[in-house]
């Protein structure tokens, strides 16, 4: 069990290393209570057995043998949320407000935001949730944390109506820098990708698993202009996802996606 979780962990060395940069330039911790993320939700400041794990994650350990555990999913609200919340009050602007979801990444399925969720895991599982609207990175490798972190990425991205997410990947030769940046941004039925280099390129494949949508088609820009996307459809290495694997040749710097749901 113990070997489970620290490979777990390896493989999730891109995003922690990423948190652990921030948190070097902005003093915020790697782990995290839920109300420094979301201050803005009064239920946020009271549980005491889970824990952000940078601003994407939300982890709620299990403390007893029957596997069973009680965690909050706190409310995740868009700018423009915010906004109306300030202008006309929380309860007012609550009614107009869709519900959002949680996504697990061990099991892929969801969790409404806003709640609390009683639930049983067995040794090798707990809750290890995927913020609304954003994206996580997960390198290749379980047995070491040592290892190209820009290599076959996969990107597990929880969609949402207001999906706008940045994934930085560090660079693991140059402490403190990132390798490449990915952005994403949702417009209607299209997902844009953008590939901005830092130190280097992305290597080996690029694998998106995207939980709340499907992947119909898509073009992707190369050196010598656009093309189509010459993608594969694969299942993630969780259960419930499933996604579409791109080879990162040199110079593939942007993508459009058609999504279905």
């Amino acid at each position: 069990m113990l070997k489970h979780f620290v490979n777990l962990k390896h493989r999730l060395m891109p995003y922690i290393y990423h948190t652990a940069i921030e948190a070097h330039t902005t003093a915020i911790p790697v782990m995290r209570t839920t109300f420094l993320e979301f201050p803005r939700d009064p239920a946020a400041w009271f549980p005491d057995t889970q824990y952000m794990l940078g601003e994407n994650l939300l982890v709620a350990p299990i403390f007893n043998a029957e596997g069973t555990v009680r965690y909050y999913a706190p409310q995740v609200l868009t700018e423009q949320e915010q906004r109306k919340e300030d202008k006309d009050g929380n309860d007012t602007a609550a009614e107009d407000r869709p519900p959002r979801f949680w996504v697990g990444l061990l099991d892929g399925k969801w969790r409404r935001a806003g709640r609390y969720h009683f639930e049983t895991h067995d040794a090798f599982s707990l809750p290890l949730l995927i913020r609304p609207g954003s994206a996580v990175v997960l390198g290749k490798k379980s047995e070491t944390p040592l290892y190209d972190w820009a290599d076959d990425v996969e990107i597990y991205l929880n969609f949402d109506r207001a999906f706008d997410a940045v994934v930085a990947i560090p660079d693991w030769k140059a402490p403190g820098e990132s390798r490449v940046i990915l952005s994403f941004e949702r417009e209607d039925k299209t997902l844009n990708v953008r590939v901005t280099r830092v130190n280097g390129e992305l290597e080996g494949h690029l694998t998106l698993l995207i939980a709340g949508a499907t992947v119909t088609g898509g073009t992707t820009m190369l050196p010598g202009g656009s093309v189509k996307l010459d993608a594969e459809t694969v299942n993630g290495s969780f259960p419930g996802w499933r996604g579409f694997r791109v080879k990162a040749v040199p110079g593939f710097s942007n993508a459009t996606l058609q999504l279905g749901h």
